[in-house]
């Protein structure tokens, strides 16, 4: 007779797809309850038509722009621990299509495993893909941590005087950052620890009969984390600088989408630093949502934050239009993506 494990793990597939698909219902349930509260929808529908349509191709194509350097550091690790030139597009496919995963799933889980099938259908092999993509993560981490530090830095003011209590919430995001670069640090340099905390969860799990032979499967992940660790390669000063650079200019096209909708709303003026620091406030504080697209805290954040530069009357209607570019353009592009082989 099966136990309440072994029907889990029977029916894990099923328990993810409609896990993931009641999750983003929850998320699209969000966006509607603000499209419907104090008439925010007929508000948009209103300013819509009165829009610079080109600043507001722009926050699009500022998107795009993140993912093309998002695909050239995962191009540049690959070519440098595989020897193998990744074709342009083909890296670019990679980004678009785990984008759409880390869309639907709980503070973008599903975004690594995703990277690593499609690498895989390059001949990467899954030791060598988890080895690029832990770099790709680590440099990534490290640049949105001295981002989140210095953007927090910047608007300190702001913060101490209009959110007093945020403070503590940035700063816990930051300190979450940090500690998630040295778990990353102790993966991709420390086989012992890992070994060591992965033995211990297996056996613990052995002894609540989740686990039937703790020590064929302790063995296995050994072998596993052993090739992983083989195929680690330090890369020189000039290819770290390189991939530093191209984390850095990926985040900060997309903290500049929420600029390019403010130009659109017609105003003269350029409040392009405040726009990415506050993105990046509004980015740390909601990162531990664990809805998809940390739905809720997103637009909540936003529209507290950035009633600063767009004002009460625009406020709602950008929030809707940047939270359509960030995220349910994602969703859209991500699916067309999907069905091309």
């Amino acid at each position: 007779m099966e136990n309440f494990f072994d029907k889990i793990k029977k029916h894990s597939h099923k328990i993810k797809k409609y896990g993931s698909a009641v999750l983003f219902i929850i998320s699209v349930a969000i966006l509607v309850y603000f499209c419907v509260v104090n008439n925010n929808l007929i508000c948009l529908c209103k300013v819509l038509p009165i829009l610079n349509l080109y600043w507001l191709v722009g926050g699009f194509v500022s998107l795009l722009l993140s993912w093309y350097f998002e695909s050239r550091v995962i191009a540049t690790i690959a070519q440098n621990l595989c020897g193998q030139k990744l074709p342009g597009y083909f890296s670019y496919k990679v980004i678009i299509y785990s984008q759409y995963f880390s869309a639907i799933t709980p503070m973008g889980l599903g975004c690594q495993p995703a990277q690593i099938l499609k690498l895989k259908e390059k001949g990467i092999t899954t030791e060598k893909a988890v080895v690029i993509l832990t770099k790709k993560l680590l440099i990534y981490q490290t640049t949105l941590a001295i981002y989140s530090v210095i953007t927090t830095i910047i608007y300190y003011n702001h913060l101490k005087n209009l959110f007093p209590g945020l403070i503590l919430f940035v700063a816990f995001g930051v300190f979450f950052q940090c500690f998630t670069i040295l778990i990353l640090i102790v993966i991709k340099f420390k086989s012992e620890p890992v070994l060591k905390t992965f033995k211990s969860i297996i056996f613990l799990c052995a002894k609540i009969k989740i686990v039937k032979n703790p020590q064929k499967t302790v063995s296995r992940f050994n072998k596993k984390i052993k090739s992983v660790f083989d195929c680690n390669v330090k890369m020189g000063r000039k290819t770290n600088l390189k991939l530093y650079l191209l984390n850095f200019l990926q985040i900060t096209f997309l903290l500049l989408i929420p600029f390019f909708v403010f130009k659109s709303f017609n105003h003269e003026f350029n409040p392009i630093i405040e726009s990415i620091c506050t993105q990046s406030v509004v980015n740390t504080v909601s990162s531990f949502t664990p809805l998809p697209g940390a739905s809720g805290t997103t637009e909540n954040g936003f529209l507290k934050m950035f009633s600063m530069i767009f004002g009460k009357e625009e406020v709602s209607s950008a929030m809707i239009i940047c939270r359509f570019i960030s995220f349910y353009f994602v969703i859209i592009i991500g699916t067309l993506f999907k069905k091309i082989k």
